[in-house]
């Protein structure tokens, strides 16, 4: 569980990405989920399935391009 409700319990599969504007990581094995918070909601933006531990600077540029759509669109 990464969460209570209540806030975030583990930073390992949690965390804030670097340079990004609001761009989360959420981890679990393999997978990594990049997301963002809009409003009070997490947005999960995509899944990938890495053997690294680090997300390809590719898919984080894609992160950031969806929030950014997303909050253009939200503004609507």
């Amino acid at each position: 569980m990464l969460g209570d409700g209540q806030g975030v319990r583990s930073r390992t599969q949690f965390r804030k990405l670097r340079d990004t504007d609001g761009v989360f990581e959420v981890k679990s094995g393999q997978i990594r989920i990049p997301c963002f918070y809009a409003g009070g909601d997490l947005i999960l933006a995509f899944g990938v399935r890495k053997k690294s531990d680090k997300l390809p600077r590719k898919d984080i540029r894609r992160a950031i391009s969806m929030k950014r759509e997303f909050e253009q669109n939200r503004e609507r």
